[in-house]
């Protein structure tokens, strides 16, 4: 009998224990792979970025190397190391070590092959330790930069990069090619112009290296025709050179500018056309633009038939010259909290509604060949100076004085805002209302308290001016805090100026001038669409008005908005944020009472360097009699006051004492030195420079008044060298300009001894003495 067997049917569902805890573990092996690469990946990308930004900071200071703009700047570089500390979290957390080292070769023709040179600074040797001889500036120096970085997993990681720098700015556009003789200097195409320091009004800043930075006249572009002509932007030029000879200088740099004042509309934006952000000072240059992530805002308004006219360059203005609320980077008006644009209603600013005409201006530079807008000016320091008023064709530039101490003054607030700044977040803060005050004493920035003008036919010139100095974005600000330096004022300026973009710029045609009050004097302030016919300026002219009181004080005045609108002329501010920047001049009415029978005239000594000290004063003596003093008050020393009992009348001046000893330079040359063992060559190196005496020999090479100029007597270059001047005739009030010449400079031999300090005469002391100069 067969046996059956019956078997239950069941349906297999879900997973057995076993088989969870075999996928557990499974899943936890690759989550743990996952997880390592991940870790792996973020330490890579760390490492990466790392790496990239190390790279930056090599070719950042091999660029920085490169960045000198004469030959003296290219003899100075010199091995050495600095710190980068990611102060404002743009390095990813980490803190970077720099060291360059440099080796220098020069071209030796009888080999013809470059050798190393044992001094890495200074000018070429005439040969090396063996005598074979070095062509001059015929060479070229190799930069090994190291960046070093801790990882993080605390090992050091570094980063190389190796290049040769030539003895000719790269600025130059081109290679050098130089004749092997030793005489040769590169040739090189070069961008020569007059030196604009020729130019009256232009003053230069010096930035180091032998170069300096200055902006040309604002020249007006006006369009219309006769009677209905208007300026519809100002043009200059931001120029950075080096002078070659004492009429030309070789252009390193060009910033060429344009600012327009516009009206605009947001009804008339093109969306299809793409808005830009703004150009802004990098560190090196001005950076190109990015797009905007946004359509264009606004476009230009329509213009009316009877409008005025509007500068081409306004559709680039209306388009781009806005910061939306969240935008990110630079800004074009970074000092605002927010880009409200504003309409004049009933003379006030209002903020504008959607198809509104509202006020705009624009700063445009020329980046890579095509004018952007560019982020927003802002004038610093604006100030009255002395002009000449000399009766020359220049009357209405500064005097020699003034622009000096203007150029120290500059330099001053630039040392404390930035050269000298140690927190980074400053560097965009102008100083205080009493900082600069102390500075304007320090410098006689105010001189002279008042000018004397005459009640009737009589004029004076008035010069004002700006300094303007750009907002500084992250990358600029961390450019210059790498660039500091030890040393001198001179060299600390050196290492950081070239960096900042500043510039000062004659505003006396721009600003707006005017009595304080009353009608007792009168300044002229006519429209700038005038000044294409003028050979003076069309403002700043002070004259006496209707009937001035003698003896009265009376105060001229001027003012300017302290960004674009100021120099595109408006006659409003644009926003409620700008500044109305003034300042004034006293003139005193009839210049006081002369004695009876008697009066006073003035002297100026003019193209003259006056010492510190008013004991190094030229002096006079004059026939008839008069007592002729230096006017502390007036700026000092010109012009003179000369006050006697007789005008009218011819008058012999004689000038005096007007060679000079200059002992305040120093020379690091060596020089042979006499002593118990003899004859010595010492080379004082840069601690130990000693003094050197030049002897400064002038002549009287003008005088106005028609002056007849007599002979040097007793001799010429003697310290006590006089020169008389006859004057058929001399009124009271009449001024009288001297003008001298240098003829020649003379440094007096220097004597040198030493005395033994050890028995071997090892270690010497050594006595340095200059000589005087003819008495």
């Amino acid at each position: 009998m067969a046996m059956s067997t019956n078997r239950m049917k069941r349906n297999s569902r879900g997973f057995s224990m076993i088989e969870v805890m075999i996928s557990v573990v499974v899943l936890g092996f690759g989550l743990m792979a996952l997880a390592a690469l991940q870790t792996s990946l973020i330490r890579s990308s760390a490492e990466t970025k790392a790496q990239t930004v190390a790279l930056q900071l090599a070719k950042d200071k091999l660029e920085d190397l490169r960045s000198f703009g004469t030959l003296a700047g290219y003899q100075a570089v010199t091995t050495g190391t600095d710190t980068v500390n990611d102060s404002n979290g743009n390095l990813g957390g980490v803190n970077y070590s720099r060291a360059w080292t440099v080796t220098r070769f020069g071209y030796q023709p009888s080999t013809s092959a470059f050798a190393a040179i044992a001094t890495l600074t200074g000018p070429t040797p005439a040969a090396n330790a063996s005598g074979v001889a070095f062509t001059a500036n015929n060479e070229y120096k190799r930069v090994a930069i190291t960046v070093s970085w801790t990882d993080a997993n605390g090992a050091t990681q570094s980063i190389g990069l190796e290049d040769a720098i030539g003895a000719v700015s790269p600025g130059d556009g081109s290679k050098v090619v130089l004749n092997n003789t030793a005489t040769s200097e590169p040739r090189y195409p070069r961008v020569l112009i007059n030196d604009p320091s020729l130019t009256e009004g232009v003053i230069p800043i010096a930035v180091g290296d032998g170069s300096e930075t200055a902006a040309t006249n604002p020249k007006p572009e006006i369009v219309g025709n006769k009677n209905n002509q208007h300026v519809v932007e100002t043009r200059f030029d931001v120029l950075t050179y080096a002078a070659i000879t004492d009429t030309t200088a070789q252009v390193q740099s060009r910033v060429e500018t344009v600012v327009v004042g516009c009206t605009c509309n947001a009804g008339n934006a093109v969306s299809t056309d793409t808005a830009y952000r703004p150009s802004y000072w990098n560190g090196f240059r001005y950076s190109v633009p990015r797009p905007a992530s946004y359509a264009p805002p606004a476009g230009p308004a329509t213009i009316g038939n009877n409008d005025p006219p509007q500068s081409t360059y306004c559709t680039t203005c209306c388009r781009d010259h806005h910061d939306p609320s969240g935008v990110e980077g630079a800004k074009f008006d970074p000092r605002r909290a927010s880009h409200v644009h504003y309409k004049i209603a009933n003379g006030a600013l209002v903020a504008a509604g959607t198809n509104d005409n509202y006020l705009e201006s624009c700063r445009l530079i020329r980046v890579d060949g095509i004018f952007r807008v560019a982020a927003d000016m802002n004038n610093d320091y604006f100030n009255l100076l002395e002009a000449r008023n000399d009766g020359t064709t220049g009357a209405f530039a500064p005097t020699t004085t003034a622009i000096a101490n203007y150029q120290n003054l500059v330099l001053d607030y630039l040392d404390s805002r930035i050269v000298n700044q140690g927190n980074q977040a400053s560097y965009n803060t102008p100083l205080t209302a009493s900082a600069v005050s102390g500075l304007e004493t320090a410098r006689d920035i105010n001189a002279p308290a008042s000018i004397g003008i005459q009640r009737s036919n009589d004029f004076k010139w008035l010069h004002s001016r700006g300094l303007f100095i750009d907002y500084l974005e992250p990358e600029a600000r961390d450019k210059i805090a790498t660039s500091k330096c030890t040393g001198t004022t001179a060299q600390q300026r050196s290492c950081v100026l070239k960096y900042v973009p500043f510039t000062s710029i004659n505003l006396s045609e721009l600003s707006r001038w005017s009595p304080t009050s009353g009608t007792q004097i009168v300044v002229t302030n006519a429209d700038f669409a005038s000044s294409e016919t003028q050979t003076d300026p069309v403002r700043g002219k002070v004259t006496p008005g209707s009937n001035p009181t003698n003896n009265s004080n009376q105060t001229a005045y001027s003012s300017i908005f302290n960004s674009n609108s100021g120099i595109a002329l408006l006659s409003s501010a644009i926003d409620p944020d700008e500044t109305d920047l003034q300042d004034t001049q006293v003139f005193a009415i009839g210049g006081g009472t002369p004695p009876v029978g008697g009066g006073t005239y003035t002297v100026n000594v003019n193209n003259y360097s006056f010492g510190l000290s008013a004991s190094t004063y030229p002096n006079f003596v004059a026939n008839p009699a008069a007592t002729c003093n230096y006017n502390p008050a007036n700026g000092g020393p010109n012009p003179f006051t000369c006050t006697t009992a007789t005008v009218g009348v011819g008058v012999v001046l004689t000038i005096r004492s007007y060679n000079t000893s200059d002992t305040t330079r120093t020379s690091h040359d060596p020089i042979t030195c006499s002593g118990p063992n003899g004859n010595v060559s010492y080379d004082p190196g840069v601690r130990d420079a000693y003094q050197v005496t030049y002897c400064k020999n002038y002549r009287v090479d003008l005088a106005s008044q028609s002056g007849v100029i007599g002979l040097p007597l007793p001799s010429d270059g003697a310290l006590s060298e006089s020169t008389s001047i006859t004057f058929p005739l001399i009124a009271d009030g009449n001024t009288i300009n001297i003008g001298m010449f240098l003829q020649n400079e003379t440094k007096t031999a220097n004597t040198c001894t030493y005395v033994c300090k050890t028995s071997n005469c090892n270690q010497k002391t050594y006595t340095i003495t200059s000589a005087s100069c003819p008495p």
